[in-house]
């Protein structure tokens, strides 16, 4: 399963940072405006790391008869050229 993205994009993620620079939780922590566009370039490295992980190697994980001599940093380098 290749699930879409929310954060796939540049303009997704600049858009989140612009929603998270309204929130005076997130502000209170910057004097810059910078940490608001950390946090969602952040996130969105969470949430490639995370649909790997479901995506690819759970169900690996989870299959009856695991290979041991499986490269699984070679599986997620190779699905992230696919557009992770």
């Amino acid at each position: 399963m290749n699930r879409k993205l929310l954060l796939g994009k540049g303009d997704d993620i600049n858009k989140l940072a612009s929603k998270l620079s309204r929130s005076d939780k997130v502000n209170s922590f910057d004097d810059d405006d910078k940490e608001c566009g950390i946090l969602a370039h952040s996130l969105s490295d969470l949430e490639g790391a995370f649909s790997a992980f479901l995506d690819i190697h759970l169900p690996k994980l989870m299959a009856e008869n695991i290979d041991n001599t499986m490269d699984w940093n070679t599986d997620q380098k190779r699905e992230r050229t696919k557009g992770y």
